[in-house]
């Protein structure tokens, strides 16, 4: 439930992807961190903005392919009068895909963002878990570590297909 709940905040952006992480991560959810929900939710959370990120890239690709299909159709058209009179004016597609750029940038460097604190908060949370088994005695590497660390890699061999996707 929790689940469906958190995907439909995240699509109706009442909830940024980062303040999920960081729910996640916070000292009031350790006590379930064990559970698959919150390695769901946070698989959601990253798909979330790299989609975010892959329409943008498709969008300015596609905006790019209609533009230069317009200056071949413009090319063809050269004895028309009328395409002089608008190559003076401002190009509102211009415009457009100067905004669509930046707006890539920005959810670009969103992402690299959230990639870099779910990073360390992994970080964080799995020193935190060495100090204290090291100050207790009791040996890091039992069974919280491992399932913590595997989900680690679990998180971060998604990000690498992303970024062999070229979604990144």
């Amino acid at each position: 439930m929790i689940i469906v709940l958190v995907t439909k905040l995240l699509k109706m952006s009442l909830v940024d992807a980062s303040a999920v992480v960081a729910w996640l991560f916070s000292d009031e959810m350790k006590p379930e961190f064990e559970r698959l929900w919150i390695w769901e939710i946070l698989n959601i959370a990253l798909e979330h903005v790299s989609g975010h990120v892959r329409r943008n890239r498709q969008a300015i690709e596609n905006a790019k392919l209609k533009k230069e299909e317009k200056e071949l159709n413009d090319e063809k058209d050269d004895f028309d009068m009328e395409t002089n009179e608008h190559d003076d004016m401002a190009d509102p597609n211009a415009v457009e895909s100067f905004v669509k750029e930046s707006e890539f940038a920005d959810l670009h460097e969103c992402l690299k963002n959230l990639l870099l604190d779910v990073l360390h908060k992994f970080t964080v949370t799995l020193t935190e878990h060495i100090v204290n088994s090291e100050s207790s005695g009791n040996d890091f590497q039992n069974n919280w570590y491992l399932y913590v660390t595997g989900r680690f890699k679990n998180v971060f061999l998604k990000v690498k297909i992303l970024l062999i996707c070229n979604v990144i």
